[in-house]
């Protein structure tokens, strides 16, 4: 888990060990610990996109099923008789609501999943600088006077 408080990382976690690489003073093990903290944090949140992604496709196979429903209903010998036209017209708009709706529903989610993905990338960010860069200007002054009082 990656928990910081006040730019501080729990000891264990990927920042943790940035941290205590830092602290050794080995440049290897510091860009490799901070290498590990990118990929961790960035490998946290890319599930987000993917299942955004493979909303728009499942969106897509129900535009398909829907079309394949709206003509399976479709019987050329029968579109003269005037008895049966009602019944395939029927089935062609059964057809086309789940075309629809199942573009409308996956478009709508694939929207709302990469929002939520940016908003998590952002964050990601925020967190992986504050780890990287330690703690915020103002805390390292409080801690600063604190330690002179």
């Amino acid at each position: 888990m990656i928990t910081v408080e006040d730019g501080r990382p729990a000891p264990g976690s990927p920042g943790g060990r940035f941290r205590a690489a830092q602290a050794s003073g080995d440049e290897r093990a510091t860009e490799r610990a901070a290498q590990v903290l990118r990929l961790t944090l960035s490998n946290r949140i890319v599930v987000v996109r993917h299942v955004a992604n493979s909303l728009v496709l499942l969106g897509l196979i129900g535009t398909v099923i829907g079309f394949i429903i709206s003509l399976s209903g479709v019987d050329p010998s029968a579109a003269s008789d005037a008895t049966k036209v009602g019944a395939m017209v029927a089935t062609l708009i059964s057809g086309m609501s789940v075309a629809l709706n199942t573009t409308l529903v996956g478009a709508i989610l694939y929207v709302w999943l990469i929002v939520n993905h940016r908003i998590l990338a952002s964050g990601t960010v925020r967190l992986l600088t504050t780890v990287l860069q330690g703690p915020p200007a103002a805390a390292d002054g409080l801690d600063r006077r604190q330690a002179a009082e």
